[in-house]
């Protein structure tokens, strides 16, 4: 093979982002390059999402775009990795026969392993198994590029089950990373320079490990010297309590911030999302937020035009986003 030189670009969600961070730190321990330009490398990386449409049709140009590539020179990889591998399949190569490989989610970091290997064989892998990737995580944290800023995540997978929602299907069940493990982990981000950790999860606050919850890793987190802001996201209403309100209103570091997705203001319409819990919960608990900490923003996810919906629906939507007053809202049709 020529010069080992990637490019890797990513779509989708923050974890998408940490993982093409860890991605990036595994392939350069591995003597690998970055480039910034995809006709520069050697092997071509598509980190990928699959929560909507737009970002697979994105990743179907970028495929289009560097056919060229190959043609080129056939010595250059091809790689698709994570939820839309996950996803697709063996379709991808029906779809595209440029790419080499399609890994999906818990299989995106044996790619260093399968390039060196030289391996030809199996160009498909989407293994499901549950293995646990913060020790990974923590051993690559200190030799990674610096930034100010940094995601740590703290679980994978999800066990909601939203009736919209492919995470746990392309992820799995929720996982709980050991809390020893991210500490290592920001300990070694704050050495290397950063200053504001993001907690991220597809659920961060149904985190326990079986020895502490969300709100003792919180305390923890903030604890270790050097770091200066701490945010975390997303958040579940349904999982939402107290005692997460209580450190977020004693601890300093805590950005006074809450992402807290409501996704509509029709019980009817949450009914049939799966989500839990009903507008006038989650009212009462943003109500109860906004009184224990002065001047926090609230932002939220919001869908229009769920399968079922009526106007009425849409209607009660319009007014618990009136009522809640939002900071700011991800929209989605």
């Amino acid at each position: 093979m020529e010069a080992k030189r990637f490019y890797i670009r990513t779509f989708g969600c923050q974890m998408n982002e940490y993982d093409s961070r860890l991605l990036t730190d595994l392939l350069i321990s591995s003597g690998w390059t970055p480039v910034d330009k995809s006709e520069e490398a050697s092997l071509v990386l598509f980190n990928t999402c699959s929560v909507r449409q737009k970002a697979e049709t994105r990743v179907y140009g970028h495929l289009s775009g560097v056919a060229h590539l190959k043609r080129l020179n056939p010595e250059v990889r091809i790689a698709v990795v994570g939820c839309m591998a996950q996803r697709l399949g063996e379709e991808l190569l029906r779809r595209f026969p440029l790419v080499d490989l399609v890994l999906g989610t818990e299989e995106i970091f044996s790619l260093p392993e399968i390039i060196e290997s030289g391996d030809s064989g199996e160009r498909v892998k989407l293994r499901l198994s549950g293995r646990d990737f913060g020790d990974l995580a923590t051993k690559l944290a200190p030799f990674g590029a610096k930034a100010l800023a940094s995601f740590v995540a703290i679980t994978r997978g999800c066990d909601n089950f939203c009736s919209y929602c492919i995470v746990p299907y392309l992820r799995g069940p929720l996982r709980c990373r050991p809390h020893p493990q991210i500490l290592e982990e920001v300990e070694a981000l704050v050495t290397r320079g950063t200053k504001q950790i993001t907690l991220i999860g597809q659920n961060v606050n149904s985190y326990s490990d079986g020895e502490i919850d969300f709100p003792d890793l919180l305390e923890r987190v903030c604890s270790l010297p050097g770091l200066e802001r701490v945010r975390f996201t997303t958040s579940h209403p349904k999982d939402l309590g107290e005692k997460l309100l209580e450190k977020m209103a004693d601890l300093p570091q805590l950005c006074e911030h809450l992402h807290l997705p409501l996704q509509s203001g029709s019980n009817q319409i949450l009914g049939r999302m799966n989500r839990n819990y009903t507008v006038e919960e989650y009212v009462q608990k943003v109500e109860g937020a906004r009184g224990r900490i002065p001047g926090l923003g609230i932002t939220t996810d919001l869908i229009v035009g769920f399968p079922g919906e009526r106007e009425t629906d849409f209607a009660r939507t319009l007014e618990a986003v009136e009522r809640v007053g939002f900071d700011a809202s991800f929209t989605f049709r």
